[in-house]
């Protein structure tokens, strides 16, 4: 589809380089994605003058010395060889390059910074036409996209018993300094029926329980989260939860909260492929509970944000 500038200024965009960026909304639950390219515009009186420069130069080199000619030459071989380039495979995207003498990438648990040295006249402009950044630093756009799964249906409970299910977020980012998963309901409890409800599951302890479980006169909802970016709360060094690296599956199960819980992070960035991270949903009725017999549901918001 074609997207034209409204009320473009005479003349056309003043000689830069440029950036356009497209937020294409999805039409459901605020998703967007958005693409970015960057362009250059020269002005044809520029490049002429340009051109006639560096024949005038070429000229009056040559009736000098011949090694000058050979430096010039190797000036202008090389800057055409690092001339800065979008270059893409099926593993990465390079989106801009910059030729500085300095700067890189560093990272710590609490941030991300990435600096470049040698740059100048760096910045951002805007008018009601057009918005320009100049510069390798403001030209870098992050991207971070989550997927929108189908609702889930757990099986009836016809008895006391237990039911189960799960569900699934892929989020996927370019940041270098990751992202952040969070999850919350809607209303607390969180699994209602009009004024019926089933208690939300709550832990012996601090951190979540190992293995669910749900005493024979109570009633519980609650959840577990699995995934390679996994939070801490919900890794487990084989008998308790929020310690060690592993993320056993059906393991350290958690109440809801009407307030963002963390299930997953990464201090890296994860284009193009993502990762997922699985919500695993269990109810149960316990045997000596009497629990209105109704359609329950949950609302449950997952969000992600750049760190």
């Amino acid at each position: 589809r074609e997207i034209s500038v409204p009320n473009p200024p005479a003349g056309g965009l003043p000689a830069g380089w440029y950036q356009a960026r497209l937020a294409l909304n999805r039409g459901y639950g605020d998703q967007v994605n958005t693409q970015t390219i960057n362009f250059v515009i020269v002005s044809p009186l520029i490049f002429g003058i340009i051109i006639l420069v560096l024949v005038i130069l070429l000229i009056v080199v040559v009736k000098r010395r011949r090694k000058i000619i050979l430096a010039l030459v190797m000036i202008i071989t090389f800057t055409n060889l690092a001339s800065a380039q979008v270059a893409s495979s099926p593993n990465y995207r390079l989106q801009s390059d910059s030729l500085n003498f300095g700067g890189g990438l560093s990272t710590s648990l609490n941030y991300g910074l990435e600096t470049s040295l040698g740059e100048t006249a760096t910045g951002g402009s805007t008018s009601t036409n057009y918005g320009l950044l100049v510069g390798y630093q403001q030209m870098l756009v992050s991207t971070l996209s989550i997927t929108a799964p189908s609702d889930v249906s757990l099986s009836a409970i016809t008895a006391a018993g237990v039911s189960s299910g799960s569900v699934a977020w892929t989020v996927i980012t370019d940041n270098p300094a990751g992202y952040s998963l969070s999850i919350k309901a809607g209303s607390s409890p969180a699994l209602t029926a009009g004024s019926e409800s089933v208690s939300d599951y709550a832990p012996s302890g601090a951190v979540p329980d190992y293995g669910w479980s749900v005493g024979a006169s109570a009633s519980a909802f609650g959840f577990s989260s699995e995934g390679a970016d996994t939070a801490s709360r919900y890794l487990d060094n084989g008998t308790s939860c929020g310690v060690g690296a592993s993320n056993a599956s059906d393991q350290c199960w958690d109440g809801f909260s009407t307030t963002n819980r963390t299930i997953a992070q990464s201090s890296t960035s994860n284009t193009p492929s993502g990762v997922a991270t699985t919500v695993k949903l269990k109810t149960e009725v316990g045997a000596d509970k009497t629990q209105a017999t109704a359609s329950y549901t949950a609302t449950l918001t997952v969000t992600a944000t750049a760190r």
